[in-house]
């Protein structure tokens, strides 16, 4: 599947199926964060596909409208791109964070319990999917984070963008930025990025400009990334990777979206009949908003 790409054998599904089900009822006693308890070992390795090492991570204060019947309404929150020699990484901080302290917990043998509840406690991310892209195979990996009920990706060719870069300057940060433009899977985007910073890269499979990206926002204003800064890695850092289960699939694209929006319409019924309210009955369907950042 990833030709050398090495698989090493705590799954973010886990975590996620327990969020979701905090989320499903905001207006009843399971409005809070699930709580684990007993003891549940020592915090086992995650099934992860292993990229190589960080070199780098570049973070971007991201706004969504997670809704896309309320545009307005933006949701805040935080995206890193990991970049290493081999590829990089683009994920939810938030994510990111949970993947670390899972991985340092059980590279220490520390209680899972104890690395559960803590990585409960982050909270729900913005970004709903991981991507990477894999420079020597030209591969881009699009993965969502749904937990269970979603356990597929699609792989592709790395998107060639056809940037139109515009005279038009301003300074962001401190920097000097240049505008570009492209239209992408049904969005339109306007980037600025720097030449005072050149690495080609930036949110998601937004890279191939002559510097950073600083600033992306597509037409609509549905999605803003906003450079906020950028750290080399330590020794300590995680490798750059994508998690893994062994129910994983490959599937073309049109079917991951598929499966996606129907979650996203019912994600209690992609739980079938493994979870009941406290007196037995059937959780009642509620859906969630859903307006990705790939339309076509």
């Amino acid at each position: 599947m990833f030709g050398r790409l090495k698989q090493i054998s705590f799954c973010r599904c886990t975590i996620a199926a327990l969020i979701l089900l905090s989320g499903l009822f905001t207006q009843s006693s399971f409005a809070q964060f699930p709580h684990i308890t007993g003891d549940l070992g020592t915090t086992p390795k995650p099934l992860v596909d292993s990229i190589g090492l960080v070199d780098y991570k570049i973070y971007y204060g991201t706004l969504v409208a997670t809704d896309k019947d309320d545009p307005e309404i933006k949701e805040a929150g935080t995206s890193v791109v990991l970049v290493g020699t081999n590829g990089l990484v683009f994920d939810d901080y938030i994510e990111y964070k949970r993947d670390s302290l899972i991985w340092n917990a059980a590279k220490w043998k520390l209680p899972a319990t104890n690395t559960l509840n803590l990585a409960l406690a982050y909270g729900h991310p913005l970004i709903e999917f991981s991507s990477a892209v894999i420079f020597e195979k030209n591969i881009h990996i699009f993965q969502p984070n749904l937990g269970s009920a979603v356990r597929a990706r699609y792989e592709e060719e790395i998107p060639k963008l056809d940037w139109q870069i515009t005279s038009e300057e301003k300074e962001i940060g401190g920097y000097k930025s240049q505008k570009a433009t492209v239209s992408y899977r049904g969005r339109e985007w306007t980037a600025w990025f720097t030449e005072e910073l050149p690495i080609p890269y930036g949110p998601y499979v937004f890279g191939g400009l002559p510097g950073l990206i600083l600033e992306l926002r597509d037409q609509k204003g549905e999605y803003a990334f906003t450079f906020s800064g950028m750290e080399k890695s330590t020794p300590e850092d995680t490798p750059l990777m994508l998690s893994h289960s062994k129910q994983l699939r490959v599937l073309p694209r049109d079917q991951v979206r598929v499966m996606v929006k129907n979650y996203m319409s019912n994600p209690v019924a992609a739980m079938g009949n493994r979870v009941k309210m406290k007196d037995g009955s059937s959780i009642p369907k509620k859906s969630f908003p859903y307006n990705p950042i790939e339309l076509e």
